[in-house]
């Protein structure tokens, strides 16, 4: 099992099913080393409002063994890249997971809308560590120009698992052919420019937190990754892109 786990909701999110607690002993059990917990940002239907992610000063680091860093998944909300915190909110968080999805304001509706949305976020926040699940079937993006944006920009790309494991169980679909395919282009490019990446649980309740040995396994094989890449369990790699790891 991979140490790391950098993409983690809590019932704040408005549609995952454990509390902060609950997360963090799971994380525990399952001896990690380091998580983020990482709910919507204000514009998800139901999701926690911008004063709860002001708080985040108040918890600690850490929990016996287990380091937390504290952040958000925001939103992008249109197609010049906008997203649903403000730079405060955002300069007082561990990390920051940005994406596309359904239930927000986002107002894109091609391939190259998606695109744009994508790489101007990138551009306009520094405060961006990754980018959550970039190809999604109902968010199409050319990969490419993402790719090399992320590079320009210092920011990483995610290998989302349920989203993988969702097409894989469902390959004879076009959208799931889809996912894989264009995920694979992702790490085949990122490697090409000897470019790490991270593999997130995306985790929704507790029992789902963590990246098993067998679960990545089945990913390297569809997606030809190759673990020298995976930065998830390489911290001084992982801080160039996460500058709270150096203080954490």
């Amino acid at each position: 099992m991979l140490t790391t786990d950098f993409h983690i909701h809590t019932v704040m999110s408005g549609h995952a099913f454990c509390t902060f607690n609950e997360c963090i002993e799971a994380a525990q059990n399952n001896k990690l080393a380091l998580i983020a917990i990482t709910d919507h940002g204000p514009s998800m239907e139901h999701s926690a409002h911008e004063g709860y992610f002001e708080m985040s000063t108040r918890l600690p680091k850490r929990f016996g063994t287990l380091g937390v860093l504290f952040g958000c998944e925001a939103n992008i909300l249109n197609r010049e890249g906008d997203i649903d915190l403000s730079t405060k909110t955002m300069s007082g968080l561990d990390i920051v997971l940005v994406g596309l999805h359904e239930k927000t304001p986002y107002d894109g509706i091609s391939e190259s809308d998606n695109t744009n949305a994508l790489i101007n976020s990138m551009r306009q926040y520094q405060s961006i560590n990754i980018i959550s699940h970039p190809f999604r079937a109902e968010f199409p993006i050319s990969v490419s120009d993402v790719v090399y944006a992320s590079i320009e920009y210092n920011v990483l790309l995610e290998i989302n698992t349920p989203s993988l494991l969702c097409a894989l169980m469902n390959r004879s679909e076009a959208k799931s052919v889809q996912v894989i395919k264009r995920t694979a282009e992702m790490v085949e490019i990122l490697q090409a420019n000897n470019t790490g990446y991270i593999i997130n649980s995306d985790a929704h309740h507790s029992s789902e937190i963590g990246i098993c040995t067998s679960t990545l396994g089945l990913l390297s094989q569809e997606l030809g990754i190759s673990s020298e890449y995976v930065l998830n369990d390489k911290p001084d790699l992982l801080k160039k892109y996460i500058p709270a790891l150096e203080t954490g």
